[in-house]
């Protein structure tokens, strides 16, 4: 009788364990970084005109698509002018189509605040062309940058730090107050 308790013991053991490991030849599930990839995959690997469609059913499959290209890009942007957060590499098309499109008068998107320091040279312009105060979300804009900014509002010159001379200059110029202020 004793063995026979120890072979039930053992036969639930065994049963148990096979039903939470799985059978010997079931292959290991996939984590997260596995199911990612594959998805991936999946969508850079279609066509840009398939690209298109899927972005149609939800703009949100560009943050799958590797290196999309311009056109694919453009029509994320379209459908949802926020999609610049997930386009790693931007065009600079995408990039003016998100300035354009995600400032509104001197409102602006944080979506577009927190990816305009990727920005190229020329899109940081016209966007702080159209919002002056945008340049605070620019760590280390450029002269040209900064000139742009101040010649919409020079007070802006406050909030830039690494504030050149030329800049400094032109926004004291416009603004004599701001030389108290500048040092």
């Amino acid at each position: 009788m004793a063995s026979l308790n120890i072979n039930i013991k053992l036969y639930t053991a065994l049963l148990s364990a096979t039903l939470m490991v799985g059978c010997g030849g079931d292959p290991k599930p996939e984590n997260w970084q596995q199911k990612y990839k594959k998805v991936q995959n999946k969508y850079t690997s279609m066509s840009e005109e398939q690209q298109i469609e899927a972005l149609k059913r939800d703009w949100q499959y560009i943050h799958f698509m590797k290196n999309p290209s311009t056109k694919v890009q453009l029509a994320a942007l379209q459908i949802n002018p926020e999609a610049i957060a997930d386009i790693d590499n931007p065009s600079h098309e995408a990039q003016m189509m998100a300035v354009e499109k995600l400032i509104n008068g001197e409102s602006y998107s944080m979506t577009l605040a927190r990816e305009l320091d990727k920005f190229d040279e020329e899109a940081q312009r016209a966007a702080v062309s159209k919002s002056p105060q945008i340049i605070k979300y620019i760590p280390y804009p450029s002269e040209k940058v900064q000139l742009a900014a101040i010649k919409k509002n020079p007070w802006v010159a406050r909030s830039i730090g690494n504030l050149t001379p030329k800049a400094k200059a032109e926004a004291i110029r416009l603004q004599p107050k701001l030389k108290e202020i500048l040092h």
